[in-house]
């Protein structure tokens, strides 16, 4: 059985969904290309790692930013000067947007600086810190708030502002018969196939749950979003994949690999 806080979350997300229509596939590991390992696999040079914990620890963050650093239109000279940036502390999960089936829990991202955008829907602005790599660990160079609509991706994140709260916008925008992929806890957390039909889908409010969404080094190019929910030392894994098709934009499948 599921953890209680996994649970919840599920339920929040997935409770008014009736029983999907079971397909009787059955795919140990995954069962396509979108489809990512249960386990995320923790080590050096995880960039999503030093970042949550660059954001839940005001001591660590300190020692991270390279001074003088830009804060908007403002320099800051030294880490006595500095107003630590943090997460709700409420948060349970982290919510993502990946423009590829990547995981960025595991991905490399080389030499190369990330860019990251914490999007912040009730005010429409965007938060954006520029990290730069040395020595195997990630320093903030700079960071500056930007309106939403200034934003390459402008056009996706209205579009997932409106799926998460229009009902009928949220039907017409999803691919059925829609895969849904999930473990089988009572037998060795295979991945199992279910499907949901448009005559028994039933809208679900990803409101609450898209408070400071996080993307980075942006791809626009690309025909895919993954909208990922990550649990704070709680085992959930959830993805919602989008990809463009037809000039709009469609969910076509969800997978659960909550533990």
């Amino acid at each position: 059985m599921k953890k209680t806080g996994i649970a919840l979350l599920a339920l929040f997300i997935l409770s008014c969904q009736p029983k999907p229509k079971k397909t009787q596939v059955q795919t140990p590991g995954g069962a396509s290309n979108a489809v990512s390992s249960i386990s995320s696999q923790k080590g050096k040079g995880n960039f999503m790692d030093f970042f949550i914990h660059f954001m839940s620890d005001s001591t660590f963050q300190k020692e991270q930013v390279r001074f003088p650093a830009q804060v908007d239109q403002k320099t800051i000279t030294t880490k006595e000067h500095w107003s630590p940036m943090s997460f709700s502390k409420e948060k349970v999960f982290h919510s993502l947007i990946q423009s590829d089936t990547l995981n960025y829990f595991e991905r490399d991202f080389g030499i190369n600086p990330i860019n990251v955008s914490i999007i912040c829907f009730e005010t429409l602005t965007i938060e954006n810190l520029t990290f730069y790599p040395k020595s195997e660990t990630w320093y903030l160079d700079k960071t500056f708030r930007t309106h939403l609509s200034e934003n390459d991706d402008y056009a996706f994140f209205s579009f997932i502002n409106t799926f998460s709260l229009d009902s009928v916008f949220q039907r017409h925008h999803i691919r059925f018969p829609l895969p849904y992929f999930h473990l089988d806890y009572q037998n060795e957390y295979e991945t199992l196939k279910d499907t949901f039909l448009l005559d028994t889908w039933k809208y679900i409010n990803l409101n609450k749950s898209l408070r400071e969404l996080v993307t980075l080094n942006q791809n626009i190019e690309s025909d895919y979003r993954v909208l990922l929910f990550r649990g704070v030392a709680n085992g959930v894994h959830l993805k919602y994949t989008f990809r463009y098709i037809d000039k709009q934009w469609k969910l076509i499948q969800i997978e659960d690999y909550s533990t």
